[in-house]
């Protein structure tokens, strides 16, 4: 098959994670390549799929729909176009209908709830554009559910094929020197991790919040970036908690850097799925989730929840785990046991079975 992926960034996040992670298994058996709308760096994921991205020499943001026009050049040389995200849901579909083109549409619901939800043109624009795809991948039944009671005329086009990862990679890292990553962490330190975007749908605040209310000895490391990451620093340094809060930005190390640290926390306000959780549990750390659509249900006994918002609940839940050795231990064993549920050959297996039914 002749496959082309397209999808508007490849910074730190749930959809480029799982480029970055499928893409190059596609590509021992298939003929792949990856079009990203926006412009990338070599501190995203384009360094891992350097290997197939086609190059647009626009350099245009992704809300630029002057991308349908290179988009209708490429679309004609493939069998199945996987897009991901919106805009580039849109510019898809209209360069598939200005183009003629036989091309088949396969889309990836990333998300329960998305800001375009809240507008009524929006939902009239999206009933005409979801027309245009032949499948709807949605990453778990609560994504599905949403994008449903949303626009019904999905239901009969909806699969769900849940998100994965090596779990061999995670599993087999090798951990950091702690002193070398944070030069000023004191022997004997507990280390809580967050890998995430500073974006909307996370939640940040409610971890920064927590530390508040956790011994001195506790820090907190923040993998990810994006627009809101300025308010969440004023926020830790107004909590008095900056000396305890690590901002690395973006990291490429992450199952080293789970395998570092003491405790993965995912805090979001809501998840189409939580991939940073299977991560946590795939490199043997105890977990601790907010119980929000999407993600309570992938953690299920595997993790420790707590009440979304809730930083005191947070902050108890994590001490109950430091202060029981036996607790850690179930958590890790069940979180593995979990994380290989998710193992990213299951994912391919089930994308390949979607693209075949879709082909003559």
């Amino acid at each position: 098959m002749r496959i082309l992926y397209i999808i508007n960034l490849l910074e730190v996040g749930g959809a480029p994670k799982l480029l970055a992670d499928i893409v190059p298994f596609m590509g021992k058996e298939h003929e792949v390549n990856v079009l990203c709308l926006n412009r990338f760096s070599e501190t995203d994921y384009s360094r891992l799929l350097k290997p197939y991205l086609i190059e647009d020499s626009w350099r245009l943001s992704e809300y630029n729909p002057l991308h349908i026009l290179f988009i209708i050049k490429l679309i004609k040389q493939y069998d199945i176009v996987h897009v991901n995200l919106f805009p580039s849901l849109y510019w898809c579909a209209i360069a598939k209908i200005i183009s003629f083109s036989k091309v088949k549409l396969v889309y990836t619901e990333h998300s329960t709830h998305n800001r375009r939800r809240n507008r009524f043109i929006f939902k009239l624009l999206d009933r005409f554009i979801y027309h245009f795809y032949r499948k709807i991948a949605v990453i778990s039944r609560e994504t599905g559910e949403s994008l449903v009671a949303y626009n019904p005329k999905t239901k009969n086009k909806l699969v769900i094929i849940s998100n994965g990862i090596d779990c061999y990679v995670y599993r087999n890292a090798v951990s950091l020197n702690r002193r070398e990553l944070i030069p000023t962490i004191p022997e004997n330190a507990k280390i809580i991790l967050q890998v995430a975007r500073f974006v909307p749908a996370k939640d940040q605040a409610t971890v920064i919040r927590a530390m508040k209310k956790l011994p001195s000895d506790f820090y907190l490391l923040f993998a990810g970036d994006g627009f809101t990451r300025p308010e969440m620093e004023s926020l830790a340094s107004g909590l008095g908690v900056v000396s305890r809060v690590i901002f690395f930005g973006f990291r490429s190390d992450i199952p080293a850097l789970i395998k570092t640290v003491d405790y993965v926390v995912v805090s979001s306000h809501w998840e189409g799925f939580g991939l940073a959780c299977i991560e946590g549990m795939a490199g043997g750390k105890p977990v601790i989730v907010s119980n929000v659509s999407g993600l309570g249900s992938v953690a299920k006994d595997a993790a420790m929840l707590f009440e979304h918002g809730n930083d005191g609940e947070l902050a108890e839940k994590i001490m109950e785990v430091a202060n029981q050795p036996e607790l850690q231990k179930l958590l890790i064993e069940k979180g593995y046991a979990r994380a290989m549920e998710y193992d990213i050959s299951k994912t391919i297996s089930h994308y390949e079975d979607m693209y075949e039914k879709q082909l003559p």
